[in-house]
């Protein structure tokens, strides 16, 4: 479950995304609430966040395709080759991981996953002990369970123009 906080206008949302059902039930399922600055609901969301979204609008109880992932083009990703990635980027820590599965090599997958992990426990521990936080590089803690992005949309177009 996330929560979503514009500071600019107030609007926020309310999304869970459920992948497996406790019992008999839909896989994939999206739910969701938007709220106005009001704090008062206006929409519901809710489908399959890998098939089709509806909306609900509070005003008019009327539902309509909010999303349809089946009938969106897919836009290619953009993504920096390995070699310049940061140390801590997933493609690059997960680099090994990813050939062996692509190479159907489900034992060196496995081995690969499981020293990667290590390393990270290990470095946890390290931490723990020397009680030193982890850095995070784009988020900042603002709250218990809350982080806020801290290269925001709007700072960049400012930077762009």
């Amino acid at each position: 479950k996330i929560s979503i906080d514009c500071e600019k206008t107030g609007y926020s949302a309310n999304i869970e995304f459920l992948t497996k059902p406790f019992y008999n039930g839909k896989k994939h399922q999206i739910t969701g609430t938007l709220y106005g600055p009001d704090k008062k609901d206006f929409c519901k969301i809710d489908g399959e966040w890998n098939g089709i979204m509806y909306a609900k609008y509070s005003d008019t109880k009327i539902s309509d395709i909010f999303f349809d992932t089946k009938t969106t083009p897919v836009i290619k990703k953009t993504v920096r080759p390995i070699a310049e990635q940061d140390e801590f980027e997933s493609r690059r820590l997960w680099k090994d991981v990813t050939f062996y599965l692509k190479s159907k090599l489900l034992d060196k997958a496995t081995e690969s996953k499981s020293l990667l992990e290590q390393r990270q426990r290990e470095g946890a521990k390290e931490r723990a002990e020397k009680s030193i936080k982890w850095q995070t590089k784009y988020f900042i803690e603002s709250g218990e369970q809350k982080w806020t992005y801290q290269n925001k949309l709007n700072k960049r177009l400012k930077q762009q123009s």
